[in-house]
């Protein structure tokens, strides 16, 4: 058994209570849930309030070559990481 050190604060939900309280939460936010606008906004007082940019490369794949998982692997990341910036700003 293993001691957590700190505060601890059990707190039980059913999961119907649960359920209804996050989808709610979600429904309401509808496309804007998970993201914040203000995010990656450069500081105002240093003179840089516009947003900072960022170059994400990945594989496109040559279809001259044989399409294999290497390809398709980097290719899922890239555009993971590329929807991961984008929806933090």
């Amino acid at each position: 058994m293993s001691n957590a050190a700190g505060i601890h604060l059990p707190i039980f939900f059913t999961s119907h209570s649960l359920g209804r309280l996050i989808l709610l939460y979600v429904f309401q936010r509808q496309n804007s849930y998970g993201k914040n606008p203000y995010v990656g906004l450069g500081d105002p007082s240093a003179g840089h309030p516009s947003r900072r940019r960022v170059i994400v490369e990945f594989s496109s794949p040559n279809i001259v070559k044989e399409f294999h998982t290497g390809h398709l692997r980097s290719t899922i990341i890239g555009a993971f990481i590329s929807n991961l910036y984008e929806s933090v700003g």
